[in-house]
């Protein structure tokens, strides 16, 4: 019989435990790596679930698959979890896109422009009762916020809708007795609200486009509550040949608040800075003048909303020097091209009695309805009943009195966008 050391033994049954235990680690080893895969596969419905708007807890199904088999954008299929029959709900999660909107106290804003390749769409009554929807038009009723939501076939609209009065209801013609901008009217929060407006306006009607340079054109002589008054630019008729903020203003947005200064150019600072509204010497006249802006100013500033970039260019006609009649092929108005006429076109003349053929004053075409042309511009020293930034109605013969010149546009804007006629 074979008989084993005490001391071998001890070996033997030492070997044989550590065998035991390392089996023992794998094994648990093992089990906790399948179940790692298990949650990994097949995850539980409720932690992976996100909210829908009926706190329903849904969870994503194929969306990849199914948008395709539907030809349907952003809008995956969801299966609700937790049904009583134990089957799952197939329920389509629409996509939603927000946009802010921005209306006049009894104005109104055509919204068409969002619903572009969309059906079926249903506007959800607004609960504070801020605005009222007829069609696509939503009209301003008080002032405050509010947020509609509009359904449609495939998509949900969310509209951030500010009633407000810092700008106006946009009439069929000018309001003559607009105020004229005085100093002091205007925060910082005010400028910055109304920028934020106008680029609304901008952006709605095409960034880089004519209708962009119009609507520009039309917020500030039919939506700003305030008439900017005409100055006699410290630039091109006096030294330095260019300046900034003073019968000009070559940036974004409006000129109210001396928050703007950082904007200007120093190089270009003459009498300045000082917003429009405010008292400024003027070399052209040598006196003080209410800062504004002349006629070739406002078109470069509607300009450059739009994102186009002028320069510094005057009315002309100038020769040696390029002017905004030189923006086209400049061609005599007469009778026979008045049918020519396109919105955002430019008009020049000499701005006071004639349409004199060296020009001197330069104004946008902004809307054209029922046989009368609606052009804004800037007036100063004129027997015409206006003056500083109006849009004046005119009739075909009173157009061609005035305007010697019309300067066709298409070439430099190269996109007419979401162009309109007239703009109620």
């Amino acid at each position: 019989m074979l008989r084993v050391r005490p001391r071998a033994a001890k070996r033997m049954k030492k070997a044989t435990d550590s065998g035991m235990i390392a089996l023992v680690i794998g094994i648990v080893v093992l089990l906790a790596f399948s179940l790692m895969i298990v949650l990994f596969v097949f995850p539980d419905d409720k932690k992976t679930g996100a909210r829908s708007d009926d706190n329903t807890e849904v969870a994503l199904l194929e969306s990849e698959s199914l948008m395709a088999e539907s030809g349907e954008e952003n809008a995956p299929d969801i299966e609700a979890a937790g049904t009583r029959s134990g089957k799952k709900d197939i329920q389509r999660v629409k996509p939603i896109r927000y946009y802010d909107v921005y209306i006049a106290c009894g104005g109104e804003e055509d919204v068409t422009y969002l619903f572009k390749g969309l059906k079926e769409i249903e506007f959800e009554e607004d609960e504070n009762g801020l605005v009222s929807v007829s069609g696509n038009k939503i009209k301003g009723v008080k002032k405050g916020e509010t947020e509609l939501t509009v359904r449609t076939s495939t998509i949900d609209i969310k509209l951030s809708v500010l009633v407000t009065d810092a700008i106006s209801k946009r009439g069929d013609d000018f309001d003559y007795t607009k105020p004229f901008l005085k100093p002091g009217l205007f925060t910082k929060e005010d400028n910055d609200l109304l920028d934020e407006i106008l680029k609304s306006r901008v952006n709605r009607a095409g960034y880089m486009s004519r209708a962009g340079v119009v609507e520009a054109a039309r917020f500030l002589t039919l939506e700003f509550p305030y008439r900017i008054g005409y100055f006699n630019e410290n630039g091109r008729l006096a030294n330095p040949p260019k300046v900034d903020g003073e019968g000009r203003y070559y940036h974004k947005g409006l000129y109210l608040h001396s928050s703007r200064f950082e904007t200007l150019d120093e190089q270009y600072i003459m009498y300045g800075p000082n917003p429009w509204g405010y008292t400024i010497y003027s070399d052209v006249v040598e006196y003080d003048q209410v800062n504004g802006l002349d006629c070739s100013g406002f078109v470069a500033w509607a300009m450059v909303q739009a994102g186009y970039d002028p320069g510094d260019m005057g009315a002309g006609i100038a020769p040696g020097r390029e002017d905004f009649t030189d923006l086209g092929e400049k061609e005599h108005l007469t009778d026979e091209l008045l049918d020519k006429l396109k919105v955002g076109d430019l008009l020049s003349g000499d701005g006071a009695t004639t349409n004199a053929y060296d020009g001197g004053h330069i104004a946008i075409l902004i809307g054209i309805k029922d046989s009368y042309y609606y052009v804004a511009e800037t007036l100063w020293g004129t027997p015409r009943t206006a003056e500083g930034l109006v849009a004046m109605k005119y009739t075909p013969e009173e157009l061609e009195y005035y305007f010697y010149w019309w300067i066709p546009m298409d070439e430099y804007y190269r996109e007419d966008g979401n162009l309109t006629d007239f703009w109620n």
